[in-house]
């Protein structure tokens, strides 16, 4: 069974950020997704993960509507 599509939280992609694997995500996964809550709490600091963030065309940030209910 093969994984098309993945949603990856902060420190997986901080992680490989800084130690420059990110660039395998995008040769595993053919989406890669990113909530705009992660992609703001990577930016507050100026790292390599800032910057992947900012630059990479693979990474797809998608907003996500919490139910007040949940």
């Amino acid at each position: 069974m093969s994984i098309d599509k993945v949603v990856i939280n902060a420190s997986p992609l901080i992680v490989l950020a800084k130690t420059g694997y990110a660039g395998l995500l995008p040769q595993i996964f053919s989406s890669v997704v990113v909530p705009e809550s992660v992609s703001d709490e990577i930016r507050k600091a100026d790292d390599a993960a800032a910057r992947l963030i900012e630059t990479s065309t693979w990474i797809e940030k998608i907003a996500i509507e919490v139910l007040p209910e949940i």
